[in-house]
């Protein structure tokens, strides 16, 4: 593993400060309809605030486009912050890393160590963070009970809980908490905006400033780095929102992938997935899907159960 950082370079995104990156000077991403001034102000940071870094590509540009717009560092007061669940794909660990390094920002790597109280988190690296299940598993032992669809528990649990406990450890009574939406998730916009509280509230640069999907994938295609995992990898890996068919043919890649989620249903007696068990799901895709029938082929072709997860945000 390389820690070379690269030079500064000049980069030309909404007519942004320059900032550390990691490529040859990428051509810009085409701006969304807004006035630059409205832009730079929607961009402006100011503490006290964190960061949430899902570990994705959408608020890995959230963070870059905010460095760019406070001249590549800031406040004391303003941290960035990956929560790790311990079913992380590597690859997203190895990618907020590089965020990290290639752009010279502190990242904070938090997960829940189970000790209770207000300072409920640990705080680790990208060397020392968990890469067997530990914080979640930890979880599960505490409250004795699986997530799933209707009592998805986990994302409270193991990433906003864990945030909320590092900023309260800092002191901070109330702050606001950057999230990577875009434009063009206007439901989840919608939503995470009424999720505001005494404690926190909420901003969304990206979708303030007209950001979609487009615009972060033209950014990273002009990047030397990426997000290198298989597009259904991200998050925990066999996550249950991300519906039978696809955890199947995450199984049938990597079957040792299941032995974690498997152990946990025989643990506690109890299943991630309404209408089977990963125990099921890893013995299919042992075999080839033409050779299913039945139940086993409904489940194993299943695309329809697949739920937005908010680790994403």
């Amino acid at each position: 593993m390389s820690t070379t950082k690269p030079a500064t370079v000049q980069l030309s995104l909404f007519g942004l400060a320059p900032v550390a990156a990691a490529a040859p000077k990428p051509a810009p991403v085409a701006a969304p309809r807004m006035s630059m001034e409205l832009a730079l102000r929607q961009l402006k940071i100011t503490g006290p605030a964190c960061i949430s870094f899902s570990g994705g590509r959408t608020s890995a540009f959230m963070l870059w486009l905010l460095l760019a717009a406070n001249g590549g560092r800031l406040p004391p007061d303003v941290h960035v912050i990956f929560a790790n669940t311990g079913k992380e794909h590597p690859g997203t660990l190895h990618f907020v890393w590089q965020c990290g390094e290639f752009w010279g920002v502190p990242i904070a790597f938090l997960e829940y160590d189970g000790r209770g109280g207000m300072r409920d988190f640990r705080e680790v690296t990208y060397e020392t963070a968990s890469r067997d299940g530990q914080p979640f598993e930890t979880a599960i032992q505490r409250k004795y009970a699986l997530p799933n669809v209707a009592q998805r528990w986990c994302t409270q649990v193991l990433k906003v809980e864990r945030i909320r406990a590092f900023m309260r450890s800092r002191g901070y009574e109330t702050w606001s908490d950057y999230v990577g939406l875009r434009a063009d998730e206007p439901a989840r916009v919608a939503k995470r905006r009424a999720a505001a509280d005494d404690e926190v509230t909420y901003e969304l640069p990206l979708a303030a400033i007209g950001v979609t999907v487009e615009h972060v994938r033209d950014f990273w295609s002009r990047q030397s780095f990426d997000l290198e995992i298989p597009s259904d990898a991200g998050n925990c890996t066999l996550c249950f929102m991300k519906g039978t068919g696809t955890i199947r043919d995450a199984i049938a890649r990597d079957p040792a992938e299941a032995d974690w989620w498997v152990e946990q249903e025989r643990r506690t007696g109890r299943q991630f997935l309404k209408n089977t068990s990963f125990r099921e799901l890893r013995d299919s895709a042992l075999v080839p899907i033409e050779r299913l029938t039945g139940r086993e082929l409904a489940i194993a072709s299943n695309t329809d159960d697949a739920r937005p997860c908010a680790c994403t945000d």
